[in-house]
This record gives C-alpha cells, structure tokens and sequence, in this order.
C-alpha cells in the first residue's frame, strides 16, 4: 500500500483529451467507481506518467495527432519486455478513418490497445478501466517474478544464460559481468563464440547441438576470466522445449571447478608423494651402509621425477668443501661424484644453501650469470635445478639437488618432495649410520664383556635373560640352551634360592637395583660367593626396557674378611686381656717401691728417693695409659652395630663439663654452648667425647689468655654438625688428620703430658655410630673439632 497522500503508480490510471471538461468527466467517473486517475493536460505530460509507470492509460482519438504518436511510441519502446501497457483510445463514433488506424496501427506492438467508440455508457469506461487494471496487474505479477528470478541469479557464484537456436545469449545473469568484466546488457546479443572464444566453442559445439536437439548434456572445459586466468568449467545445458516440441533454445549453467581441480590435483599428487616417500622408507629400511642408501634415495627421487641427475652431497665442518660420493643419472647424463667448492657456484647460491633455503633455478643460462656461478652450472651439465640444504644447529651439513639438461619449470610439490626427501634422507643416513655404529658398539661391547673378570648378562623387561657372556659359561660349564630363559636357576644353592626369586621379582615389579650376595655353583661342582648387581636399563619414558647383571666373585674376598675379622676379634680380646691384667702388677710395683723406702727409712739416700719417685711417676704413666688402652678396647669390643638408644648430646655435654669442672675452675675457663640435638648413640660413650675435646682445650690452653671453649650445632640435610672451637694454641693444618691415630702426640711429655689415645678414642665413638669426626685449627689462633652425626629416622 502506497504512503498517506502519496499515488499508488501500479493502479493509477492517466486521462487525456483535448477538451478539459471531457478528460474531468471521464476522472469523476472513475472516481465514484473508486479507481484511481489522473489528467493530464498535455500529450507531454501523458509520456512523463507513462515513462515514470502507470496502470493504463485512456486518450481521446483527437489528442493522437501524428506528432503525439511519435512521442507515445518513443516512450513504450523504452518499456521492460514484461510490460505492454493497456491504451484505450476513445475515437469520436462510428470505425475509426483510415488516417486514424494508419496512426494507430504504430502504436499497437508497443502496448495493449483498445478503441471504444464514443458516446460510451458510463458502465463501460468502468469495466474497461478494470479490464485494463486487471491485465496490468498480471504484468505486474511477471514483472515482480522476474525481478525475483534475477534476484536470485545474480546471487549465485554460477554463470546462468538463455541461449537461443541461433547461438546467440538473450538473458544472463550478473555473474557474467564479475567474471568477464562486460555488463549484462553488453553480454545479451552476443553468440557463445564472440564471449567464450574459439577454443571453448570447439570444445562446447558438440553439446550445444545435442542441447539444440531437445538432449540434457554436461561436460567440462576452460574458460579465459577478465583477469586473463584459465578457470576450469562445469557447464550444464538444458533445452527449452516448446508445447510443440520444438527446441527454442537452452538454458546454461556454467560453475567453476578450478579450486576443486586444484585439490583433486593436489591430493592425486599427495598420494603419489606418499606412496613414493613410503616406497623410499621400505627400500632403505633394513640398509646399514650410507653409501647404499645414498645410491637408492638418488636413484628412486630420480626416476620418480624425471629428471637428468640427482645426487647427495656431505658437506665438511667449513661449510666450503663437499663431496658427491653417488649420484642417479639418466640415459646420457653423465655422473657430478667428485669434491667441490662451494664458493664455486656463486655467492647467492651460497648465501642460499648456509641459510637453509631452497634454490630452484627453473633456466641457468637466463638466470645467472657467468660469474655468478652459471659457468660452474654448465659445466656439469646443470640446465636446471632444484637444490635443498640441510642445516642443523646453524651449520650447512649436506645437500641434495636434482638437475634437469634443459630448462624445466619446476612445480611447488616438486620442490616440496626433493626438500622432504632431503629432509628424510638426512634422517635415512644418519639411521643406517647410526646403525652401522651400534653394531660395531655391540661386537666392541661383547667383546669387552667376554674378557672382563665378572660374570655378565642381560634380560629383558620381565626378566628372561637372553644373552650371557663367555666368562659365565666358562664358569658354569652350561650352554647357551641350558641357560636361556629362566635356566640360569640350575647353578644356584637351592636352600638359598627362594630369597634370590622372591628379591628378584621384587626389582621386576618396581624397576628398582637388584644386589644380593649368593653361592653359584661351578663347573666342579664347587659353589663360589658372589655379589652380584642388576641394573635396569630405560628408554626416554622411564620404562624398563632391559636388565644388565654382573656377578663378581667375591669368595676370597669374603674368607680374607672373615679370618681378618676374627684376628681383629682376638687382638681386641688380647688388648682387653692384657690392659685389664697389667694393673695389678703396676699396682704391686708401686707398693712395694714405697714399702722399701720406708723399711731403709734413714737409711735411704736422696738418691734412692729420688730413684723411687721415677718409679712412682713411671708406674702412675702406665696407669693412666692402661685405663685409656682399656677404654679404647671397651669400645671395640662392643662391635661394629651400635644399639637403638638415643643419646641427649646436652645432657653427655653437662656430664663432660662436671668430670671436667675442678680443672674448668682452676684455669678460670669460660664454657658455653648452643642447645644440642638428640641423636642416636650412647649418651655416656659421646659424653666421653666431650670429655676429651674439652680436657684438650683446657691442656692446650695459652698460659696468658683465659681459656675459650664453645659448642655449637648446625642441621646438615641428615646430619648435625657439632664443633667444639677452643681460643688455644693451636696447631698446623698439615698434622690434622695424624692426631688421631693411636698415641700420636704432637708435643713431648715434659711439655704436655697424656698417652695419645684420646682422639683416637674420640674417633672410634664417632664412627660406631656412623659419623665422622675431624679438626680445623691455626697456630696461635685456636682449634675447632669437628663431629657429624646422623640425626633420628623420624626429623
């Protein structure tokens, strides 16, 4: 519906006469009809209406002179094809003259005319203004259909035409115009020929007579676009068939299928490409020589693409110097093996190959020049090529380059296949290298398994063993038969063997070290100690992939270690023996020494006094040594495993400081300490220590200084470190670690008296419960001793 005070043009009918009253009666009428009209005044005025749209159009006969027909006819020969517009002629009475019909005659192919003869009842005008109306409105429908049609088929990525018997184009759609650059109107009237050009045409006249001939046909071609590309068509003809059966023409569509000719190309190419890269991986798959494989990637990229030469190239560590071991030649090619420079070649090519890009050089004798390394080109025959480097680690490697006698243009998936193959080939190479190199490793590694002194062998993940070396069948007696698998239990103790499964199966189950000490049985039958380890050996994810085991023969070792451990068990027990019995008879020498001096009693010289009290002093010396050698016996003969008790380091160090205090008075020393950990031991045994570090402090002191001593402690991951640092006289580094041993002493008698046996003492505290114990110490600036102790299971 047309706005409010707007003209509805698609209703609106137009009036013209002369005569105004009459053009006025005639709009009165149509109104109270209610139909919509207009008047005109002018002949001029009727052709603005008609060329702006209007339903019909009613003129009296006297308006159409011969100058009004030319101006009517011009304006409806500009009409759509869809439009012929409803002209009512109202004449004066009577068949209209010859003149008259002879003018009206020019009007009739341009718009649907018809003559009424006045006088007319009113009813009539009514019902041919609605006549009229009606016949437009049908026009109106096709018009908008058509507009639809269009609409549509200027929408679509897809050449839509009507082509008639004669060829020729009568309706396209816009797609014609973003393809060819030529507008709609320009394209109508033209015939197949004169758009598509004459290739398409040859390719096309077979089907458009089989269209002409009433027969559905596709097929498909190339067409020239206005961007002067080659697309490639699929092109549909339909015919249009009449109610007679007669062909009027046919109905074209036109797609492009350049981009899905592309990817079936591209997958066509694809799949060659993978069949011939899987063709390549196959042939060189089980190759452990690199000149073979070179000589068969050469060979195979050759041939599959055609081409004069292709050959592989190592390059040496100066990027400059590389040698062609194999090239692929065809039939009057000759070979390129031989070293080369590489600077030879231009500095381009070389600036090319040391950055990793690929050079495809489709003519060498256009595009490079003499100097430029095409004289080098041609003189190994090279008209073309395609040359890709291997780079790694910003280092050139090796190339591989393909070269054609003539010039060629290289394809993208050419390219692209000689750089995968290059890649590959590098990777191909280094395999069989690789390989080549593990075997010689594994002869070297057997080898070398076969001379060493230990039982060897290794097992796969779930512990069946498969290879053993020589040294264990020359000891078993066995056969590689009798020992595959699981066999290796027919040599073992069987009263011990359970222990060995159940630990065994342990490591299988939790990929941790195997170690056991077991019997195996000889060839003689004799069974021998062996300590034997397992490691197990995993790939990049951790995952055990096999078991390398080695048995070492530890039986000597083992009956040494006994008879050692039992002699050391009866010189502590002599030592002990002996310690605990010369006190007595010391005793009695000092005993008897004073009751002589008292039975001479006046009688006794200074002399013989003087002699007594070397005894006395002798004799209080081997007391104080034999309580110290009876101390150090004591804790030796308690054994190497210390008991589960818990020693309170503060407590041994208050202990230490009372059995030490008259001494700390009467030197007026100063002793302090930081809070002390528990720790596992013998509370008494480490207040020995203390003991000891502290009666060193105070018998080292400086005469002129008051004596320093302070404990601290530190936390060492498992360990605590206690030290024990003294402001004494010190001593030189170099003689720290011989102050320990048994009566070592770093001063004479007179000087500083004591046995020797102290820090030894203090050491073998220490390392029964699995510390270590050790000094740091200046002349003249003082001592630090040193102690480091396991902490409790549960800190």
């Amino acid at each position: 519906m047309a706005p409010s005070g707007s003209v509805d043009r698609d209703s609106l009918i137009i009036l013209h006469a002369p005569i105004g009253r009459d053009a006025q009666l005639l709009h009165t009428l149509l109104q109270r009809a209610m139909l919509s009209s207009k008047v005109c005044s002018s002949i001029n005025d009727l052709c603005g209406e008609v060329a702006r749209g209007v339903a019909a159009a009613f003129v009296t006969e006297e308006a159409l002179d011969t100058a009004a027909i030319e101006k009517l006819s011009a304006v409806l020969q500009k009409q759509g094809a869809w439009s012929d517009l409803p002209l009512v002629v109202l004449t004066v009475g009577g068949e209209p003259t010859q003149a008259i019909r002879e003018r009206l005659t020019r009007l009739e192919p341009l718009g649907d005319l018809t003559l009424l003869e006045r006088p007319l009842r009113s009813d009539t005008i009514v019902s041919a203004a609605r006549t009229a109306l009606r016949a437009r409105a049908k026009q109106y429908e096709v018009r908008r259909r058509d507009a639809e049609l269009q609409l549509v088929t200027d929408n679509v990525p897809v050449l839509i035409s009507y082509i008639d018997r004669e060829q020729i184009h009568r309706r396209v759609n816009h797609t014609y115009y973003e393809w060819f650059g030529i507008p709609t109107d320009g394209v109508v009237g033209m015939s197949v020929w004169a758009l598509n050009g004459e290739a398409y045409y040859a390719n096309a006249k077979p089907y458009i007579a089989e269209a002409l001939r009433g027969q559905r046909v596709t097929f498909e071609s190339q067409l020239w676009d206005k961007r002067h590309a080659l697309r490639d068509v699929s092109v549909s003809y339909a015919p249009d068939v009449g109610m007679d059966g007669a062909v009027r023409g046919f109905v074209a569509l036109v797609q492009d299928i350049t981009e899905r000719k592309r990817t079936e190309k591209a997958l066509r190419e694809s799949g060659q490409r993978l069949q011939f890269l899987g063709e390549l991986g196959e042939a060189t798959r089980a190759l452990t020589d690199p000149s073979v494989v070179m000589a068969i990637i050469a060979r195979m990229t050759g041939e599959h693409l055609g081409v004069s030469r292709c050959a592989y190239a190592d390059v040496e560590p100066d990027e400059e110097i590389f040698t062609v071991q194999y090239d692929y030649t065809a039939e009057g090619c000759e070979s390129a093996t031989g070293t080369y420079r590489l600077s030879c070649f231009g500095p381009g090519f070389v600036a090319h190959m040391r950055a990793g890009r690929t050079v495809a050089i489709r003519d060498v004798a256009q595009e490079m020049a003499d100097d430029a390394g095409g004289d080098m080109f041609r003189a190994i025959g090279i008209g073309a090529l395609v040359c890709c480097p291997l780079v790694k680690e910003n280092k050139l490697i090796a190339m591989m380059s393909v070269h054609q006698s003539e010039p060629r243009d290289w394809t993208l998936e050419e390219t692209g296949l000689v750089e995968t193959v290059a890649d590959r080939s590098w990777a191909y190479i280094e395999r069989s290298r690789a390989q080549s190199e593990v075997r010689a490793s594994e002869q070297q590694f057997r080898t070398l398994a076969d001379t060493i002194p230990h039982l060897a062998w290794m097992a796969y993940a779930d512990g069946h063993i498969f290879w053993y070396n020589q040294r264990w069948y020359d000891y078993t007696g066995s056969t590689p038969n009798l020992m595959e698998g699981w066999g290796w239990q027919n040599v073992h103790d069987s009263e011990i063997l359970p222990a060995v499964m159940e630990s065994w199966r342990h490591s299988l189950n939790t990929g941790e070290p195997f170690e056991m000490v077991f019997p195996l049985r000889g060839a003689d039958g004799t069974f021998r100690l062996f300590l034997t380890r397992v490691a197990p050996v995993r790939d990049n994810s951790g995952t055990v992939v096999r078991w390398f085991g080695t048995h070492t023969d530890i039986d000597v070792q083992k009956r040494s270690e006994e008879a050692l451990r039992r002699a050391n068990c009866e010189l502590e027990e002599f030592a002990y023996v002996a310690s605990h019995d010369l006190q007595e008879p010391l005793r009695m020498v000092n005993i008897y020494t004073q009751l002589l001096l008292k039975r001479l009693g006046p009688q006794a010289t200074p002399q013989l006094r003087e002699y007594a009290d070397y005894v006395s002093a002798g004799v209080r010396r081997m007391e104080v040594l034999i309580r110290d050698l009876l101390t150090y016996s004591r804790i030796t003969h308690k054994g190497d495993e210390p008991d589960e008790s818990r020693a309170d380091l503060g407590a041994a160090l208050r202990q230490a400081i009372q059995s030490v205090n008259t001494r700390v008075e009467e030197n007026h020393a100063e002793v302090t300490h930081d809070p002390l950990p528990v720790v596992p031991g013998d509370e008494g045994q480490l207040g020995h220590v203390f003991q000891n570090l502290l009666s060193n402090a105070l018998k080292y002191r400086k005469k002129d200084e008051t004596p320093r001593i302070h404990v601290s402690v530190q936390r060492r991951d498992s360990h605590w470190l206690i030290s024990v640092a003294d402001n004494g006289i010190g001593f030189e580094q170099e003689q720290a670690s011989r102050i320990f041993g048994l009566f070592k002493r770093l001063h004479r008698e007179d000087e500083y008296p004591g046995t020797g046996l102290g820090l030894a003492i203090c050491k073998r505290i220490v390392e029964r419960y699995r510390g270590r114990i050790w000094a740091q110490s200046e002349p003249g600036v003082g001592s630090t001793f040193l102690i480091s102790l396991p902490g409790l299971s549960n800190e």
